[in-house]
């Protein structure tokens, strides 16, 4: 088991033991053998123009602390090379209620990573920025009329999201990002097109200590529990501005995407993304609401595929000029460009076709997938799709649909999980199919 302390105080941290120690919301010099996230984070905050109640800060808080550990922490560590046992400490304003809520974080935290997570909080952790923090700043956010909260990556989802919502309440949206080194980039030009709505944005920067043989993690399956926090600190502040009226979080993410099943029998546990699976966003759904924060997580298009979201966008000229501006790849830093083959790539250029919207071959690395040669290293993720789809008949789409997690209760909403879920791989099939490729 991997020992982690996340704290805000250095000199707590250096009297620890753990085998990584991580100061959060700074940033230090990263010579003692101590690693930094956050170091502006709390600094945007100061710029909301509304109070932050405190649970929504400790939940950024314990957001922070996962998604440091979760890149600090290498899979090469961990049983088999991959399933990780991580033991977190976290030092919170408000410990007291979070530790009533520390076995249902931990579920959640192995089903959204696959990893054996072991909770515990402190005392003395940062408490949100305050009124008089706040008094010298001359830019500040206004959410005083803002009544939902969406997320916004710079993604074709999320612009198709952000694009519906602008249109029918404008000035009651507010976008929210993380972002990175040239996400940012994507996600400007983007809000710039949209009409500069109202926009929070934070770069969480995990800094890795000089001198240190940590392997950076890769796969950072946590990432959405960062993204979300910060959006639950923002929609918080409305609901508590608004006399406790619930604020929505709105999560936009194709059915298909969401529910991610796994397209060959290795693709489960870490191997399969869940930022947006119904069971981990019901599951914190429960949390918020035990703890108070006001705010409701929904996904709009939890029962469209991608393409679908494209042809149901309320703004079809904009959504058409603007969708080959957004960014599928989760690969695309490494070259500057996206691959064109990974699975999300496959699914954007599925939906693209289905949309009549097209798209330069020289717009990916591989862009003409039927040059890939089936058993060499390019092809790993196009040959998982054409055995989904040669495995997968509309009779079996329940039970290949549930091998990615829990679904409800309800029968009617379980079988438009199941419906979503064959649509969207139909939408692969033909796309594929023009494409030259077989299955």
């Amino acid at each position: 088991m991997t020992t982690v302390r996340c704290d805000p105080d250095i000199r707590v941290l250096i009297g620890s033991q753990a085998d990584r120690k991580i100061v959060l919301f700074d940033n230090i010099d990263n010579t003692n053998g101590i690693a930094s996230i956050g170091n502006r984070v709390r600094e945007v905050l100061r710029h909301i123009n509304l109070p932050i109640p405190v649970g929504a800060f400790d939940f950024l808080t314990i957001a922070l602390s996962v998604t440091a550990a979760d890149e600090f922490v290498s899979r090469d560590d961990g049983a088999y090379g991959f399933v990780r046992s991580i033991s977190l400490s976290i030092a919170l304003a408000k410990p007291a209620v979070w530790k009533t809520q520390t076995h249902a974080l931990e579920s959640i935290l192995r089903f959204l990573t696959g990893d054996d997570w072991s909770l515990s909080f402190t005392a003395n952790g940062l408490t949100p920025p305050t009124k008089s923090e706040k008094k010298r700043l001359v830019r500040m956010i206004d959410l005083s009329n803002i009544e939902q909260v969406c997320l916004f990556s710079g993604g074709l989802d999320s612009l198709i999201g952000a694009v519906n919502q602008l249109k029918a309440r404008p000035n009651e949206t507010l976008l929210v990002s993380r972002a990175s080194t040239g996400d940012q980039k994507f996600q400007n030009h983007l809000l710039g097109r949209l009409g500069s709505p109202s926009h929070l944005s934070i770069n969480d920067r995990p800094i890795k200590p000089n001198g240190v043989n940590w392997d950076k993690e890769g796969s950072t399956r946590s990432r959405s529990i960062l993204f979300l926090a910060l959006a639950a600190c923002c929609a918080s502040a409305v609901s508590l501005h608004r006399s406790g009226l619930t604020t929505p979080i709105l999560i936009p993410e194709n059915g298909l995407i969401a529910l991610n099943p796994p397209l060959t029998p290795r693709r489960r546990g870490s191997l399969s993304t869940r930022t947006a699976h119904p069971h981990y966003l019901q599951s914190l759904q429960k949390i918020f609401d035990d703890v108070g924060l006001g705010v409701s997580i929904r996904n709009p298009y939890e029962f469209m595929t991608k393409g679908e979201m494209i042809n149901d966008c309320a703004d079809q000229k904009l959504i058409h000029n603007l969708a080959p501006n957004t960014i599928s790849c989760g690969k695309w830093k490494r070259r500057n460009q996206q691959c064109g083959k990974c699975v999300p790539c496959l699914i954007r250029r599925a939906s693209m076709f289905a949309a009549n919207i097209p798209e330069p071959v020289g717009k990916y690395e591989y862009g003409d997938l039927s040059t890939l040669t089936f058993g060499a290293k390019q092809s790993v993720d196009l040959a998982a799709v054409r055995l989904a789809i040669r495995c997968t008949s509309e009779d079996s789409v329940p039970r290949w649909v549930s091998a990615s997690g829990p679904l409800p209760t309800d029968e009617l909403t379980r079988e438009k999980y199941y419906q979503v879920a064959w649509r969207g791989l139909k939408e692969l099939q033909i796309y594929l199919a023009t494409q030259g490729i077989k299955v």
